[in-house]
């Protein structure tokens, strides 16, 4: 590369032999003597040198300079960036995946479960529930069955029952059988902040449905969308009202001959709506209620198939012992035994497992790190061993299956009972407590036995009619109390309650001392007591005392009767 002036010298003296100007500003050029090649930049716009060139016979070329490829690809990144953004954007306008402007459409799910689909025989303790479901597959499967004698279908059928009970395994049972599309909502999926969008998906569901026909619209926790109108709370537009009467028009003009049931569940039935229960709309309900001993024994029995079961386990004795459990209850407890059972290096689940896992779910977690002094142990003894000789002198109780002063969750000691048979009325015991330590005091515990009974006794003589002064005068539970007797029933309703609970107090206490003397469980926190005073004098003076198995109270070595 050469100077311009240079360039100029060189050109004057006819030492060039020819040049190109490049882009008009970069000049390449090539000596006549000895073909060798140069180059130079004009730093000013020279008219004259044209002239000059041509006038020492320098052979003139020119051309744009040439271009590198990454030189092009950086000029044009930018334009490409814009395309595929607009691109990208009117894509998802377009498309299924549109979240700015399809916030009208419906957010049903749909069931696909491909490699297994389940059938009611994995559906155990709702017998009743399931024949009432049968006649809805029946119908999927074979409608002319039905439409040749003129019978119609229910467009609806509401699934009632407590949370884990199994309402949504029943609606996936009944798909699976009917081998049909299974759309899966929820309530509170239809509400939005904007006005009119849940009335919008619930056309769009309904559209969605007639499109797979036949199929199932199953709506989980309709009471979410579906409770009675007029008791909203504020001003304003209420938009789940404008959602519910967009579903009932939508329900009005379904037509059953064209295969779409729908299903919902609710575990609140007393807050729907008396326009979705009428018959046309949900005109079938079907409760789903929880599981007796026998629908505890074939639940248990699917969900223990799934685990290796050792050969002590007994699955009659563990749904005995899991009163008022739901389904997912438990598979719950089937699950946290197998985890017990892989945390202790076990290849099978055992029948201990299967107690500590229902003591966990049931009663809380042991707390064996809880300090609890010596004397406060004493009392939460007795409290439950004056549980346990209630369960044995009281004709109706259940047998005892385990008591323990290991505190447990939120409760200090428990008693655990085995029920022989599912019970559905009910009906004492905080005697216990009061009787040996009777100074005068009720503690916390018998505290909440009395307020509990209290309150059972207030309930069955104002909300039931029981009471001896008033009457058959019925008031409603969620009522109960003084409020709601008349004036000459009011005066005397205290009274009534300590007289109920004096008698209850007076029947209790008379179980603890059979024959006038001490029960054997008794005498034995007896004698415990006692060699814990023992054990404090002969440490005081100075003498070995052997270390005692635990502290923390793990429970009575010794085997009962109760056990």
């Amino acid at each position: 590369e050469i100077a311009y002036s240079v360039f100029l010298a060189y050109v004057d003296q006819r030492e060039v032999a020819e040049v190109k100007i490049v882009d008009g500003f970069e000049i390449l050029g090539q000596f006549s003597d000895n073909q060798e090649q140069f180059k130079t930049t004009i730093p000013y716009h020279d008219p004259q040198l044209l002239n000059r060139l041509e006038n020492s016979g320098v052979r003139i070329t020119g051309g744009p300079k040439p271009v590198s490829p990454f030189r092009i690809f950086i000029e044009f990144l930018p334009w490409v960036l814009g395309i595929f953004f607009i691109w990208f954007m009117f894509r998802q306008v377009q498309g299924s995946g549109n979240r700015a402007f399809s916030f009208g459409k419906s957010r049903a799910k749909r069931y696909l479960d491909t490699s297994k689909k389940i059938s009611f025989s994995d559906v155990a303790g709702q017998e009743e529930a399931k024949y009432e479901l049968e006649e809805v597959v029946e119908f999927l499967s074979n409608p002319a069955k039905f439409s040749r004698i003129g019978a119609k279908i229910p467009k609806g059928v509401l699934l009632v029952g407590m949370p884990g009970t199994g309402k949504t395994l029943l609606a996936k049972a009944i798909a699976g059988e009917a081998s049909v599309p299974f759309f899966h909502m929820s309530g509170s999926d239809f509400v939005e902040m904007f006005v009119g969008v849940g009335a919008s998906r619930v056309r769009d569901l309904f559209e969605q449905g007639r499109k797979h026909a036949p199929c199932i619209l199953f709506i989980d926790e309709l009471d979410a969308v579906g409770r009675t109108r007029g008791a909203g709370y504020g001003g304003g537009h209420d938009e789940r009202e404008q959602t519910l009467n967009q579903m009932l028009v939508e329900m009005d003009g379904f037509d059953t001959k064209d295969g779409v049931i729908i299903i919902a569940a609710t575990n609140r039935p007393d807050v729907l709506d008396p326009a979705l229960l009428r018959p046309g709309r949900f005109d079938r309900q079907v409760v789903v209620d929880m599981p007796d001993v026998k629908g505890r024994e074939e639940i248990l029995k699917i969900h223990s198939s799934k685990v290796p079961v050792g050969n002590d386990v007994d699955i009659n004795r563990v749904a005995r012992a899991t009163p008022g459990c739901s389904g997912a209850d438990l598979a719950n407890i089937v699950n946290e035994a197998a985890l017990l059972a892989a945390r202790n290096g076990k290849d099978q689940v055992g029948m201990a497992d299967f107690e500590e896992a229902r003591d966990k779910i049931m009663m809380g977690l042991a707390r064996r790190s809880k300090v609890i002094q010596p004397s406060e142990r004493e009392i939460i003894a007795y409290h439950e061993a004056g549980h346990a000789l209630l369960h044995y002198h009281l004709e109706h109780a259940d047998p005892l299956h385990k008591v323990t002063i290991v505190p447990h969750g939120m409760a200090l000691g428990v008693s655990f009972s085995l029920p022989e048979n599912d019970m559905y009325t009910r009906g004492k015991g905080w005697a216990a407590g009061p009787h040996h330590h009777h100074h005068g005091r009720i503690r916390c515990g018998e505290a909440a036995l009395r307020r509990d009974e209290h309150r059972s006794s207030e309930r069955h003589r104002a909300g039931y009619g029981a009471g001896a002064s008033h009457g058959l005068r019925m008031g409603h539970e969620r009522d109960a109390g003084a409020g709601c007797l008349r004036p000459e029933g009011r005066a005397d309703f205290p009274w009534q309650g300590d007289r109920t609970a004096q008698g209850l107090f007076g029947g209790d206490r008379s179980a603890h001392r059979p024959g006038g003397g001490r029960h054997p469980v008794v005498a034995a926190a007896d004698g415990y007591r006692a060699s814990q005073r023992q054990r404090r004098s002969d440490a005081g003076a100075g003498k070995d005392v052997a270390a005692e198995g635990d502290d923390r109270g793990r429970g009575n070595p010794h085997p009962s009767r109760f056990s």
